[in-house]
């Protein structure tokens, strides 16, 4: 009995570890013409769980080497589900930009061309050209030439510094043949800030919408809310938060109240968020003219959902300053009581000329306002009190 509960214990551990695998290897880095300046190894868990693999190590050595270097990967980190993980090597040369912020960093200086790197759990040296084959070994990919693969070596005729080699289905596909499972791609290396991917299972979806394209304000002051939509499906984990992000110059609110500038984090249970309305606002400080934001949605392993808010923002002015009549920029104020500014002028883009009822608004000649885009107005009247003309 206790020989087979041991068995059964072994079979889970090594079910858990081979959902973890290597899905993108890049040795040109800092190579001529080279999009990175640093090597790079990127491993992803495949499974439906997390898998803790602080501890662990990516290993290298040449095609034919017997000398593996080990590159470990902190205590304490556990990979999610759907998670890629990115492990910064060596920095071979000045060509190329700076990875993303890697997770883990490593010295090893890879071959861009022929090579091994096994998955370890363990930092325990590897040793010998054939070693990948040990029982601490999770994964390993052997390419262009060498002792060490899975079932043959992925061949890397063509490859440039543009290029890693990369698992086919973003990481998902695992025959444990490197000659097929790997394919050669535009390099683009991805670290847990990296949105999730899952295999197989239900894809995360956060849907939002629809895009707010009419929304207008005085400047100074918040406009009237708008509304779009918000839901979401199949999230993992299945509690959590979406986090709900304006740019700059937009207010959002869940009650059509409460109105901030500040991320809303929106709680979720069961991998789902029931459709609610999400309410924005051009805010106080918004500036005058034409207006372009957006609200980013994230959280729960989906891609990120952006909603785009486009608009204007109109400075107003009165005519409240008697006895100068229409034409001059003197008789206007942005306050009703004709304390506040006067115009510079009558041209510029997203100015609204409020004509209310006051003593002495005559004028001779011409008065014209135009604006590139025909984006300021004339208007007639406040609404309220009535207006008299004489012409």
């Amino acid at each position: 009995m206790k020989h087979f509960f041991i068995t059964i214990l072994l079979f889970c551990c090594l079910g858990s570890f081979a959902q973890v695998r290597i899905s993108q290897v890049y040795g040109g880095g800092g190579n001529a013409s080279a999009t990175y300046n640093q090597d790079f190894v990127e491993i992803f868990n495949a499974g439906t769980a997390s898998v803790a693999i602080g501890g662990w190590s990516i290993q290298y050595a040449s095609a034919t080497g017997t000398a593996w270097t080990v590159n470990a990967i902190p205590a304490a980190v556990n990979l999610a589900a759907g998670q890629y993980y990115l492990v910064g090597l060596a920095v071979g040369g000045a060509v190329g930009v700076a990875l993303p912020t890697p997770d883990a960093t490593g010295t090893s200086n890879m071959s861009g061309t022929s090579g091994k790197v096994a998955l370890v759990n363990s930092t325990t040296a590897l040793s010998g050209s054939t070693a990948c084959s040990g029982a601490s070994v999770v994964d390993v990919i052997g390419y262009g030439s060498g002792s060490c693969f899975e079932t043959a070596v992925f061949p890397t005729t063509g490859i440039t510094t543009a290029q890693s080699m990369q698992r086919a289905t973003s990481g998902c596909t695992d025959n444990n043949n490197n000659s097929t499972d790997f394919v050669l791609a535009t390099v683009a290396p991805r670290n847990t800030g990296s949105p999730n991917n899952s295999c197989g299972g239900p894809t995360p979806i956060i849907s939002a919408g629809p895009g707010i394209t009419n929304i207008t304000s005085s400047f100074g002051t918040a406009s009237a809310s708008q509304s779009y939509n918000l839901s979401a499906t199949n999230l993992t984990p299945a509690a959590g938060d979406i986090t709900i992000t304006p740019s700059v110059g937009l207010e959002i609110s869940t009650n059509n109240t409460s109105f901030g500038t500040a991320p809303i984090l929106v709680p979720y249970s069961a991998g789902t968020f029931t459709t609610t309305p999400i309410y924005v606002r051009l805010s106080a400080s918004a500036a005058q003219g034409v207006f372009s934001g957006s609200i980013a949605h994230t959280g729960g392993g989906a891609p990120t959902a952006t909603v785009t808010v486009a608009g204007a923002v109109f400075q107003n002015y009165y005519n409240t300053k008697a006895n100068n009549g229409l034409t001059a920029t003197s008789t206007w104020s942005t306050t009703t009581d004709g304390t506040g500014a006067s115009p510079a002028n009558f041209t510029d883009g997203y100015q609204l000329f409020n004509i209310i009822d006051q003593t002495n608004a005559n004028y001779t000649g011409v008065w014209n306002v135009s604006a590139t885009g025909n984006t300021s107005r004339v208007i007639v009247g406040d609404g309220t009190a009535a207006l008299t003309f004489a012409v």
